[in-house]
């Protein structure tokens, strides 16, 4: 028929109508033809020819002849409607016509699609039309919930003993068609719907179905991912085959009879199908990339820790998933896992150091969980342990969690070595939180094998033990250490040789840095005692003084002094420099603090009195201890007292001048200087340094503020100084160096 667009299209939709009001199948021909009308033409125009060619097709008998037309050339050929149409005229390039003209039909507004997409749910095999072309599944699946569930109930599931056409293998799309234009939705139907679409098309281990098996929310698709994993691997236990015999090499076989039941015929040759059962790596890394985008974490968590050990995938899952959840559910669903029986060594050891990671607060109820009343693996003891000794807590009962350190050493020694050296290796150098660590280290300590490491950890701690706690410690190790490190006390000698290695010199360093000066006074003492007496004290006495130095904190410690001199008298070949270096420690000790004077007073005399005022040790004492005590918190008195020793006035008077020049005393100590032999007496060999010491007071006192009242000008002190040697060549010079304002 020829004539205008519009008359044409009139025409076929006339055609097709009548061919069905005669009970007559329109030829596919016409069919395709009047798909490529509406290709061309206005989609509303073209509504009442779609739907007319739409009436002749039977989803049925179309969805076999999807199933037969691939085995079958001259079908294939006979539903493109090639037998009656020449080559110039378009038509399909497959014989599923229903999805072409269904997508045409429904190519049209949202308000016009939703109408047309209920006028063909009325048809009896509406439920079928889900697998043909992509609108129609789409709208239900979108718009359309209560119709699709409708259309689910009405399907058969794959496993069922009875088969249908849309149980095989439709190449990319798998054994259950339109599953992929599902995907992505299906999380958002209500529960009823999920429930159909899992127990209808979600029964095979196709890609695609396991990745959209874990999206179904209100469905408890657990048992079966735990069902799928605990099958890996596992073969296809038998192919799905297609009977190939009746057309080999795809011949081309003339055929005039009716098609329909041609392909009924063949159909009825094609065995059943067989679901897709096959697990292998790639199917368990899909499903377990789907189980980590879950929204009910608490089901993955239970799908993913029993496979965590086995399956890597399933534990990287795992640590990916865990840190999107809130504070609360993140204790909980940690908790759950770690005191799950099913769940591994491993995968309970990684959940543990989440909460390191992840600085999770309060982690003592989540490790309550798996230490089973101590009775956990080992592996886990040490992960639990650490992460308790490092992860901050507020309320945490520190009696429990002490106890739970303290355990360990109930166990068998292979256990008690093996979990406390990785403890104190895994926390030395890190900061702790628990204020009874150094106790516990202590303790570990005694374990065979593990002193060293105990050792180390205890002189590396940072923070989160308090000085006193240390020192504690520190004082049991090295009373005790003194016996063990004796081979001929216990006749061991591995054992002599692990506590040789505990030193004071290292935990006195520690102490200092973490704060010595808060530390116990009593505590502290014992600790000396302990150092003094550890090492051999004529080798260490450099390092020893200082530490003792810290236990002057005021008056009433000058005992601490005659203790400290009394143990230098008793030991055997120990220098007189050793009574140098308690002086000098009792100088710098109160250096900044008036109140312990009095002890350094006696720690200087009682080193002036051991080692001698003519001795080379004692010029040490005089210039770096007297002189500095005198000339930092001394008095006139003491500064007096000073000067008149012999050694000072006859060899020592301009060192002792220079340290006085730094104190409160200058001009007294100057004038005193300028009085003495080396100044006075040719030749003179001190005056020089005398001016020199003069001018450069007065220039600092220049830049110092108004004087105060009663108070004589620098320079003038100067000149009182210098009054005695007015006819020598250095005052004069004294005058050229003084600046001008002077």
């Amino acid at each position: 028929y020829k004539g205008t667009e519009v008359e044409e299209i009139d025409a076929a939709a006339g055609i097709v109508t009548s061919l069905k009001a005669a009970g007559r199948t329109a030829p596919r021909g016409v069919m395709w033809e009047a798909r490529a009308i509406s290709e061309t033409s206005d989609s509303e125009r073209c509504a009442p020819l779609l739907e007319a060619v739409l009436e002749h097709l039977d989803a049925q008998q179309e969805g076999m002849a999807r199933i037969v037309e691939e085995d079958h050339r001259h079908i294939f050929n006979r539903l493109r409607g090639e037998e009656s149409h020449s080559a110039d005229n378009p038509l399909g390039t497959s014989g599923n016509l229903l999805s072409e003209i269904l997508d045409e039909y429904l190519d049209c507004k949202p308000a016009k699609k939703d109408e047309r997409v209920m006028k063909l749910a009325k048809r009896q095999d509406a439920h079928l039309l889900l697998f043909y072309g992509e609108l129609f599944a789409m709208h239900l699946a979108c718009k359309r919930q209560e119709v699709l569930h409708e259309f689910l109930q009405r399907l058969v599931p794959i496993k069922s003993p009875k088969h249908e056409w849309y149980h095989h293998d439709f190449g990319h799309e798998g054994q259950v068609p339109r599953l992929a234009t599902f995907r992505g939705k299906a999380a958002l139907w209500h529960r009823s719907t999920q429930q159909e679409f899992f127990r209808v098309a979600l029964d095979t281990t196709e890609e695609i179905v396991l990745e959209v098996l874990p999206q179904l929310a209100f469905v408890d698709t657990t048992p079966t991912i735990l069902e799928i994993l605990a099958a890996y691997p596992r073969e296809q236990s038998s192919r799905p085959t297609l009977s190939r015999s009746a057309s080999s090499a795809w011949d081309m076989v003339t055929h005039t009879g009716d098609l329909m039941e041609e392909i009924e015929r063949r159909y009825a040759e094609i065995p059943a199908p067989l679901p897709t059962d096959v697990i292998q790596s790639r199917q368990v890394d899909v499903l377990l990339c789907s189980v980590g985008r879950m929204d009910h974490t608490d089901r993955a968590m239970q799908a993913l820790s029993k496979y965590a050990s086995e399956i890597k995938m399933a534990k990287n899952a795992m640590v990916r998933t865990v840190p999107g959840l809130s504070t609360h559910h993140l204790r909980r669903v940690l908790a759950e896992i770690v005191g799950d029986k099913a769940t591994s060594i491993p995968t309970r050891i990684a959940m543990l150091r989440l909460v390191l990671d992840l600085q999770v607060r309060n982690p003592l109820e989540i490790f309550d969980k798996a230490w089973k009343d101590g009775k956990c693996h080992r592996d886990v003891a040490v992960a639990i342990l650490t992460k308790l000794a490092l992860v901050e807590a507020v309320d945490v009962d520190k009696t429990r969690a002490k106890q739970m350190y303290l355990d360990i050493l109930d166990r068998s020694q292979e256990d008690q070595q093996y979990i406390s050296s990785t403890i104190l290796k895994d926390i030395s150098g890190s900061p702790w939180v628990l204020d009874f660590l150094a106790e516990v280290v202590c303790q570990y300590a005694y374990v065979p094998a593990v002193v060293g490491d105990a050792y180390s950890a205890l002189v590396n701690v940072r923070t989160g033990v308090s000085p006193t706690d240390f020192a504690k410690a520190a004082t049991r190790l090295l009373k005790d250490g003194r016996v063990l490190k004796d081979s001929s006390m216990h006749g061991d000698r591995n054992l002599a040789g692990e506590w040789s290695k505990v030193c004071p010199d290292a935990m006195s360093s520690t102490l200092k840095r973490i704060g010595i000066e808060d530390c116990d006074h009593g505590i502290l003492w014992d600790f000396v005692q302990e150092c003094f007496h550890h090492t051999s004290f004529a080798k260490n006495y450099s390092n020893s003084m200082p530490l003792w130095a810290f236990l002057i904190r005021g008056a009433d410690d000058v005992d601490k002094v005659t203790w400290a001199a009394e143990f230098i008298r008793i030991q055997e070949s120990t220098p007189a420099n050793a009574y140098v270096e308690m002086a000098k420690a009792a100088v710098r000790r109160v250096s900044h603090y008036g109140e312990r004077v009095a002890a350094a007073k006696q720690a200087v005399a009682l080193a002036f009195e051991e080692v001698g005022e003519d001795t080379d040790h004692g010029k040490k004492v005089i210039l770096e201890c007297w002189a500095a005590l005198v000339s930092s918190q001394g008095s006139k008195a003491d500064m007096e007292a000073l000067l008149a020793v012999k050694r000072v006035k006859e060899s020592l008077t301009a060192d002792v001048a220079k340290i006085f020049y730094s104190g409160r005393h200058r001009w007294e100590a100057l004038q005193w200087f300028s009085d003495t032999e080396t100044c006075v007496a040719p030749p003179h060999s001190g005056l020089q340094h005398l001016v020199d010491l003069c001018v450069s007071a007065a220039k600092d006192d220049t830049h110092r503020k108004s004087l105060k009242p009663g108070e004589t000008p620098s320079f003038d002190k100067a000149l009182v100084v210098l009054k005695r040697h007015t006819a020598s060549s250095q005052c004069a010079r004294f005058v050229e160096q003084l600046p001008t304002a002077a």
